[in-house]
Parts: C-alpha cells; structure tokens; sequence
C-alpha cells in the first residue's frame, strides 16, 4: 500500500478499529452465553444433553467464532502492512489466521451436524460425543492465533512501528498461547476438579488474559499514537 504518514495514520486507525470488532465480538459470545458449557469442572454426559437440547438454537450461532476469524485475519493483515513487513515472518502470520479461520469453520460444522443430529432424534451417546468434540476442537485455535501475534510482535519489534513493549507483548502472548499445551497437559485435572488451582488453570486464565491485553494495547496505541511512516518508501521488513 503506497502512500506517506496520513495514510499509515489511516491504516492505523482501521487496524484498531478491527482489534475493537475482535474484542467486542468475543465478549458478545460469551455474554449472551452462545458458548457450550466448557468448564472447569468439566460438564458431564448429562449435563451436555440437557444443555445441547434444551439450546438447539444456540448450537446453530456457533458461526460467531468464524465471523470473529475473519475479523481477526483483517486485523493481521493491517498489522503486517503497517510493519511493512514480508518474509517467512508475515507468511507465517498469513498462515495463522487462515488456519484460526479453518478451525473455526470446522467447528461450526461440527455444530450444526450436532443440531442435525438431534432434529433427527439422535441417541444421547450421539449427543455427547459431538458436544465433547465440537467445542474441544476449538483449542487447537490458540496455536493458530498464537502463531500470528506472535510473528507480529516480532515483525512490529524489527521495523519499530510503535512502541517496543507492545511487540514484546505480542511475542509473549504468542509463545504463551504456542506452549499452552504442554502446560494443559502437565496438570489436566483442574478441568475435572474446581477443588484446587493447578498449572493447566493457570495455563487457561494465561490465554485469555494475554490475548486481551494484546488487543487492548493494540487498539489504544494505534489510536493514541498512530504509525506515520511513509508506507511507500519504507524499506520492506523481511528474513
């Protein structure tokens, strides 16, 4: 995108507009309680019937995620181009949002083949096991994602288009949101007791609180201080 400072000010001011969709998307999902019962503790076989059948209507706005995706990847995409960034660094921030869009859309099928599902008066035993991998699915988005801001941080650190800390942020929460697994894995029981706080909870509240931070720090530095480089002359920031 060529242009001087005024559009890098524009440009700015679009992205943070997008990290804002981002955020109130997410927050209008889980407010009007469109989310499955995820835990901790972990819901039971029972609870994920009454749930799923007395929520058939719920099951089908699982698109939401999907439409937050695309937010997402719009909001990368500005984000690279402020950094002028190219290279393996903004491929692989490229190929983290499109793969955060592929899990989303995947889980929306799983979705609506669950609300089929029970249309068709399927088995309970049917309903449980699609109502545990639909939304379970979905974790796998927290390396996509992870990957992305990741690869933004660093791009924003190397071309200084705002400020050091927030890319440092952004690698931060992009290797927290890569390395979450291993965590998880370490202390799965916390998803299946409230009675004592282990490391995977701590891996669970890790990943929302980073990734929030990022896209508030992201949404009032762009506001606050907008980058004004000259897009079109700048030196491309590549590996």
């Amino acid at each position: 995108m060529a242009g001087g400072p005024r559009t890098s000010v524009v440009v700015s001011r679009i992205a943070a507009s997008f990290a804002l969709a981002v955020l109130v998307g997410t927050n209008l999902y889980f407010t009007f309680h469109l989310a499955p019962p995820l835990g901790p503790p972990e819901p039971s076989a029972q609870e994920l019937v009454i749930w799923t059948k007395a929520h058939q209507q719920q099951l089908l706005f699982q698109f939401v995620p999907a439409y937050v995706a695309v937010l997402y990847a719009v909001l990368v995409a500005l984000l690279v181009n402020l950094t002028r960034g190219s290279g393996v660094l903004a491929n692989l921030a490229y190929i983290g949002v499109g793969a955060n869009l592929a899990v989303t859309l995947v889980g929306f099928g799983l979705f609506f083949g669950l609300w089929t599902y029970v249309q068709r008066g399927g088995s309970d035993d049917g309903i449980v096991a699609l109502s545990t991998i639909a939304p379970t699915f979905t974790h796998s988005q927290l390396m996509a994602i992870g990957l992305a801001i990741g690869c933004i941080g660093l791009l924003g650190l190397r071309s200084r288009a705002w400020p050091a800390w927030l890319s440092w942020l952004g690698i931060v929460t992009g290797v927290e949101h890569v390395l979450t697994y291993i965590v998880f894995a370490s202390a799965p029981e916390f998803s299946t007791s409230t009675g004592a706080f282990k490391l995977g909870g701590l891996a669970r509240v890790s990943d929302i609180v980073l990734e929030f931070l990022w896209l508030i720090a992201t949404l009032v530095v762009l506001l606050v201080r907008p980058v004004r480089q000259q897009l079109g002359d700048a030196v491309p920031v590549s590996d």
